[in-house]
């Protein structure tokens, strides 16, 4: 509804299950489509399964942005190889961000399981940044009791690899760097807009496939 209310012109929706299933209808009706731009609703599965559906029946479009899959490392890149280039998925992560602890997080996740920073999943990432906020909120309440530490977490500001995080009174989290546009370019994640974190220009449209 935004998109049509912006002037795009939508030439395919649909919604799926969230259960493993047969992806290859619904990839077969984005293809059929010829949209210039594609975004997608996945996890890491069925972003898997679209893109290679995609490349193995030709269909290009100018860009495809996925709300999971890309985001993923390794697990994500592994699959696909040069095929990322261009792909896009919101993220408020990234290997290159300055925020609090990530070069550190970065360093001791390569020494500790290889590869390299772009194969590292968001996943792991927002993981550690659990951690932080609980170490943090431990050293605050001087304890590790659960009703001290939600009581630590009620106030103050704990930082972490994803941002400077908070909690209002129902524990839900305030803050972090913000949610960008993220997008394979040269085999690497990067934030590609807005242009104020942007690490280069979004790439537009994409490369043909491989």
């Amino acid at each position: 509804a935004l998109l049509d209310a912006a002037g795009v012109t939508s030439v395919y929706y649909k919604t799926y299950s969230s259960e493993p299933i047969d992806w290859t209808p619904y990839a077969q009706a984005v293809a059929h489509s010829q949209a210039d731009v594609v975004i997608l609703g996945t996890q890491l599965p069925d972003a898997l399964a679209f893109v290679k559906y995609f490349i193995s029946h030709q269909y290009n479009p100018k860009t495809i942005i996925e709300t999971t899959g890309p985001d993923q490392g390794a697990d994500f890149s592994g699959k696909l190889g040069a095929n990322t280039e261009g792909i896009m998925v919101p993220a408020g992560w990234t290997a290159a961000a300055t925020a609090y602890g990530n070069d550190t997080f970065v360093s001791k996740f390569i020494a500790k399981f290889g590869g390299k920073a772009s194969d590292i999943s968001a996943d792991a990432a927002e993981a550690y940044s659990v951690g932080q906020v609980v170490d943090q909120a431990a050293s605050k309440a001087n304890s590790i009791e659960n009703a001290k530490l939600i009581d630590a977490l009620h106030s103050g500001t704990y930082n972490t690899v994803q941002g400077p995080m908070s909690f209002d009174s129902t524990g839900k989290p305030q803050g972090g760097v913000g949610v960008y546009i993220e997008q394979w370019q040269g085999g690497e994640p990067v934030f590609a807009y807005p242009s104020s974190v942007a690490k280069k220009p979004p790439e537009y449209p994409k490369p043909a496939w491989h």
